[in-house]
């Protein structure tokens, strides 16, 4: 019998091993400034790429712009695969407010050749759950709107209309 329990000693200790591993991840302390402007930078530069499904993986299903709610699924996917939209965000500094956030920055957003420079454009996120390695309870941060002032909002979609691309925003 004592020849049995040595048999199963090293599953059990694996399983052990596994448990407290996928507890320590679940309780993991996220630095959810650090994930916010990881997010941002990263579907940023998905866009800039022309990588649309980098782009809207930090998306929600819904994205707001300028109070217009677009499906990312098809518009956003065109529009980024076909302009390839470069946009620098300036200073990150993200207002966290439970499950949502909201980082106010200057951008230049370059399309083509032309490039205008944005004053004060919102970006609002909110932090949903999700799971690692199909099991494991965690968080990621995704960009659900933006908003820019009006007059430089009307800048953006005379550029994108003169593109033949404004039928996104």
């Amino acid at each position: 019998m004592k020849t049995k329990s040595k048999k199963y000693t090293p599953i059990i200790v694996l399983l052990v091993a596994l448990g407290v591993g996928a507890y320590l991840l679940a309780t993991a302390k996220h630095d959810d400034r650090a994930e916010i402007e990881t997010a941002l930078k990263s579907a940023l530069k998905a866009s800039r790429e022309g990588r649309a499904g980098g782009v809207i993986e930090y998306l929600t299903a819904n994205v707001d712009v300028n109070g217009q709610a677009y499906n990312v699924n098809q518009q956003f996917a065109n529009f980024i695969r076909k302009y390839h939209p470069d946009i620098t965000l300036g200073e990150c500094d993200p207002k966290i407010e439970g499950d949502n956030a909201s980082v106010k920055s200057d951008i230049q957003f370059s399309v083509l050749t032309q490039s205008i420079d944005v004053q004060q454009v919102t970006f609002t996120l909110h932090r949903e759950k999700t799971r690692k390695w199909l099991f494991f309870p965690d968080q990621e941060w995704k960009v659900t709107g933006a908003s820019a002032p009006d007059a430089e909002y009307q800048q953006i979609l005379a550029q994108l209309q003169s593109l033949g691309g404004a039928s996104i925003f």
